[in-house]
């Protein structure tokens, strides 16, 4: 007879929901404590700006 396997654990989805619960509270107000000549991974901000700033600059 063989074995039972392992109950499933449910943590880690438990995780990425908390995470993601986490995150979308947080987009809101990182805008307003990141520098505004920080352009990356902020909502609403493009890389590409902080690149056509520069070139301009030339």
């Amino acid at each position: 007879m063989q074995a039972p396997p392992p109950p499933i654990s449910l943590l880690n989805s438990d995780y990425k929901v908390l995470m993601k619960i986490y995150a979308q509270r947080m987009r809101k107000c990182v805008a307003d404590l990141v520098h505004p000549t920080q352009n990356g991974f902020v909502t609403g901000r493009i890389m590409h700006t902080a690149v056509d700033l520069l070139e301009a600059a030339k």
